[in-house]
C-alpha cells in the first residue's frame, strides 16, 4: 500500500517548490534596497547587518551605534554571546582594527578581531569567493560563474553560510551563529559577506582518531550534510572542542561543523569522498534517538520558505526538498537502517556513475514529464513528490536501485 504524505514526512503541508527567476548573486550589493520595513538599522557604523526575510519576521530593531555600542530591542534569534561578538567587532572596526586575511583556503576569509587582537569572527566577502571578481588568491572570475564545486556559483557561498545556520534547527549540528553583513574593509571599500562567530578549538577532526568522537555529534553532522547535500565536507572543516574532566582523568570531545558555502547545490551529485564522515564508525551504529527525532521533525515546506526568503535558486531549493524527504522516508520506514546506508544511496561510489538517489529522481522526472505534458511546474513537482513517496521505502530496504 502507498504511504500518505503525512506518514512519510510527519507534516500535512507539502513543500512548495519556488518558480520565481534566479536572483543573481550580485544582487547582494543591493541587499539593503530590498528591506520592506526598517527592521534592522545601523547608525554611523562601519558594520551593517544586511536584513533578510528571515529576520524581517521579528518586529525588532537592531541598532549599532558607534559610541557607545549598544543593541536596542535585540532580535530574538541572535544568541546573547553572538550579540557581544557583534558589539566588540563594531568597537574594533571603529578603533581602526581591520579584518585580517586568513592564508588558508581558496577564498578571501578574514579574522575580525577585538581591540586586543583576539579573534571574534570569520568574515567571508561574497566577491572574494573562489572564482569571484576580487578573489585574493588568483582564482578570479565573474559573479555567477560556476565555482570550484559543481552546482555552486561564484558569489553564492556567503548566503549559504547563513542558510546553514538557519536550517540547523535546535542547533543539533552545532553550526556557529552566522549572519550576512557588510563591513568597511577600509574607508573606500565596503564588502558584503558571511560573518560567523569564531570557534576556539584544538584543531580539525582530521588531527584525531574518529573513534574518539561522540556518536550523536557525528550523526547530527552527517544528517545535516545529507539534508543540504553539502559537497565539501572534509575532516578539516569539522572543528574539535576538548573538555578535560580532571576528577575522572579523561577527555571528551565535541564537534563543530564550519564552512557551509558549498551546501545547497543545484544537483543531487555528491561523490563519496566529499563526505569525510562516511567511513567513521558512528555512521554504522543505530541512529540515536535525538538525531532520529530531529530528522523526522523537519518541516520541509518551512525550510523551503527560509531558502526562498534568502533568494536561494529554486533548483537548489528543490534539491534540498528531495534530499530531506528521502532522508526522512528512509529513517521512518526502515527502523534498522543506518545513516551510512542512507548516505551510500545518496552519494556516488564511482564518480562516473550516478548514485541510487540520482537514478531514482531521473526516473521520477521522466514519469512526471510524461504525465504532465503542457502542464505547469507545480503539477510536475507534485508528480515528482508522489514518485519519491512510492519508491523511497523500497529503495531504502533494498539498499539499491536499478
Amino acid at each position: 500500500t502507498q504511504s500518505t504524505w503525512g506518514e512519510l514526512t510527519g507534516t500535512t503541508s507539502r513543500p512548495s517548490f519556488p518558480t520565481q527567476q534566479f536572483q543573481h548573486p550580485h544582487m547582494l550589493r543591493e541587499a539593503q534596497e530590498t528591506v520592506r520595513s526598517p527592521t534592522i538599522s545601523a547608525i554611523k557604523s562601519p558594520f551593517t547587518l544586511i536584513a533578510t526575510e528571515q529576520l524581517h519576521k521579528h518586529p525588532s530593531i537592531l541598532s549599532l551605534k558607534p559610541s557607545p555600542l549598544i543593541i536596542e530591542d535585540p532580535i530574538p534569534s541572535i544568541p546573547v554571546e553572538f550579540k557581544r561578538v557583534i558589539i566588540s567587532a563594531c568597537d574594533a572596526l571603529l578603533s581602526g582594527t581591520k579584518p585580517q586575511l586568513i592564508e588558508e583556503g581558496m577564498g578571501g576569509s578574514y579574522f575580525c578581531r577585538d581591540r586586543h587582537g583576539a579573534p571574534l569572527a570569520v568574515f567571508k566577502p561574497a566577491d572574494e569567493e573562489p572564482c569571484g571578481p576580487n578573489n585574493p588568491k588568483n582564482l578570479k572570475g565573474e559573479l555567477g560563474d560556476m565555482g570550484i564545486k559543481q552546482g555552486i556559483r561564484s558569489g553564492e557561498q556567503a548566503i549559504r553560510e547563513v542558510a546553514a545556520y538557519l536550517l540547523d534547527h535546535n542547533h543539533i549540528a552545532s553550526v556557529p551563529p552566522t549572519l550576512l553583513v557588510s563591513i568597511d574593509i577600509d574607508s573606500t571599500c565596503k564588502k558584503t559577506g558571511s560573518f560567523q562567530q569564531f570557534v576556539p578549538s584544538i584543531g580539525p577532526a582530521g588531527d584525531l582518531s574518529a573513534s574518539l568522537f561522540d556518536t550523536k555529534d557525528v550523526q547530527a553532522i552527517a544528517a545535516f550534510d545529507m539534508r543540504l547535500m553539502n559537497v565539501d565536507r572534509h575532516d578539516g572543516n569539522i572543528l574539535v572542542l576538548e573538555t578535560i574532566h580532571h576528577n575522572e582523568l579523561r577527555k571528551t570531545y565535541r564537534l563543530i561543523p564550519i564552512d557551509h558555502g558549498c551546501c545547497l547545490p543545484d544537483s543531487l551529485r555528491v561523490d563519496w569522498f566529499e563526505w569525510a564522515w562516511l567511513s567513521w564508525p558512528q555512521l554504522r551504529e543505530p541512529i540515536c534517538t535525538v538525531v532520529r527525532e530531529s530528522i523526522l521533525s523537519i518541516d520541509v515546506a518551512h525550510d523551503a520558505k527560509i531558502l526562498q526568503d534568502l533568494n536561494i535558486r529554486p533548483e537548489c531549493i528543490q534539491v534540498m526538498c528531495i534530499s530531506t524527504i528521502f532522508l526522512q522516508s528512509c529513517v521512518r520506514n526502515d527502523p534498522s537502517i543506518t545513516l551510512a546506508d542512507i548516505a551510500e544511496l545518496m552519494c556516488r561510489s564511482d564518480p562516473d556513475k550516478p548514485s541510487a538517489l540520482e537514478r531514482l529522481i531521473a526516473k521520477a522526472k521522466m514519469q512526471a514529464c510524461a504525465q504532465c505534458v503542457n502542464q505547469d511546474l507545480s503539477e510536475f513537482n507534485e508528480t515528482l513528490l508522489e514518485f519519491i513517496e512510492r519508491n523511497s521505502r523500497i529503495l531504502s530496504r533494498s539498499k539499491s536501485f536499478s
